[in-house]
């Protein structure tokens, strides 16, 4: 599995291209496009979250071992595990598409800069 080096964002992007282009089977361009949408999106507002591929031919980010998003070429999934269950919601989405405001509430955010 491929994992990003922690803290470097540009090497969150070249993960996504290289596991798109290093997989046995083929992803779909929509599939990249959107993993690439939401990484920008995540930008300066998340943490930095680990990519790997996917079950199929998906993208994951992932946050610790209780929030992981996947990426598919019409929506994204988020899992968010708790002790004892699982949660899952399905966000429906196109690259050039906004993204839902209920998959970014799930979304970690960064703590506020003192001021």
């Amino acid at each position: 599995m491929h994992k990003t080096p922690s803290g470097d964002w540009s090497g969150s992007e070249t993960e996504i291209k290289k596991i798109a282009t290093e997989s046995a089977k083929a992803f779909d361009p929509a599939t990249v496009a959107n993993a690439l949408e939401l990484l920008a999106l995540m930008r300066d507002r998340c943490p930095i979250p680990e990519v790997a591929k996917g079950y199929g031919s998906t993208i994951r980010f992932c946050w610790g071992g209780n929030l992981e998003i996947e990426v598919f070429p019409d929506h994204v999934e988020a899992y968010r595990f708790r002790d004892q269950h699982t949660d899952i919601w399905h966000y429906a989405h196109r690259p050039g598409a906004p993204f839902s405001t209920e998959l970014m509430s799930e979304l970690p955010v960064l703590p506020e800069p003192n001021s």
